[in-house]
């Protein structure tokens, strides 16, 4: 529940910051919806706002994902270093 908690928290922060940069790069490229007769928009508005969003969303995927598999990768290789070291047997067969 964290985790998803951690990621939810991670997108909103990274959109909220990338975002006023990608609408200076639409206007400077000038990916911008103009109002029109066949359009709800009164006044001009970029069309990457979604670009923004999946940014913020992928990289706080990436993170969580990422911090959670080197956390289980963690524990799994201490148990086993541990079970090496405390074993009364060898973990692998012997050659005789």
């Amino acid at each position: 529940m964290t985790g998803i908690l951690a990621a939810a928290l991670i997108a909103a922060f990274l959109t909220a910051w990338i975002t006023p940069i990608v609408l200076r790069y639409a206007e400077k490229s000038s990916a911008i919806d103009l109002p029109g007769e066949r359009r709800i928009n009164t006044r001009p508005m970029p069309r990457l706002g979604g670009i923004a969003i999946f940014i913020g969303f992928a990289i706080a995927v990436l993170l969580t994902v990422t911090l959670r598999q080197f956390s289980r990768t963690g524990s799994i290789l201490g148990r086993c270093r541990s079970s090496a070291c405390c074993s009364p047997r060898p973990l692998w067969p012997s050659s005789d």
